[in-house]
């Protein structure tokens, strides 16, 4: 199986107290570190670490909703420093589903990955559309729950659930860097 990490969102619009549509502050200092625990477990694997942005168009009705947040050209659609970077991976995105770009599937076929480990905001959004999107087109799908975030400790279970329906994967970026972990854990595949 050949596993690679998404990292989903990490912008500074989400992150910093002052962007636009920020989780709340106590979420973004364990979010980051388990990401990046994540991240590091991913270069340690080998596995492509992939980092996917939201980006809207300036009068994109959708952001009407998300207080103007990640709009193209803005420093808010930055991923935020404190975020590790390993290589150049990047892509970006309009909606919820990372795969509503159409170059990220080509560019996981490419990688012959059949496995996503996904991290990254907002849970119960992004990360659940991108999961489904990933299950949709057969691939094997593990979030990451500590390195996943929302608006409240609530919404989180929710989502947590909504996985766990689907058939996606659960996992920690602990469990993750175990020197026992396998070079992709044990998940539930895609149809």
């Amino acid at each position: 199986m050949t596993s690679a990490l998404l990292v989903l969102d990490m912008q500074r619009d989400f992150l910093e107290p002052n962007g636009k549509l920020p989780l709340p502050v106590a979420e973004v200092e364990p979010l980051i570190a388990a990401t990046n625990r994540a991240i590091a477990t991913a270069a340690q694997h080998g596995w492509p670490v992939i980092y996917i942005v939201n980006e809207f168009k300036k009068n994109d009705w959708q952001n009407i909703f998300r207080n103007g947040a990640a709009v193209a050209g803005t420093p808010g659609t930055a991923l935020d420093e404190r975020i590790a970077v390993v290589g150049d991976e990047r892509f970006a995105k309009h909606t919820g589903n990372a795969f509503s770009n159409a170059a990220l599937g080509e560019r996981l076929a490419a990688l012959a990955v059949d496995h996503v480990l996904i991290g990254g905001v907002y849970a119960d959004a992004c990360v659940l559309a991108t999961a489904k999107g990933a299950r949709a087109r057969g691939l094997t799908v593990t979030v990451v729950t500590d390195a996943i975030a929302t608006a409240s400790r609530r919404r989180l279970a929710r989502a947590i659930t909504q996985y766990t329906r689907a058939g996606i994967g659960l996992t920690t970026s602990v469990v993750l860097e175990s020197p026992t972990t396998p070079a992709a854990p044990s998940t539930a595949r895609g149809r």
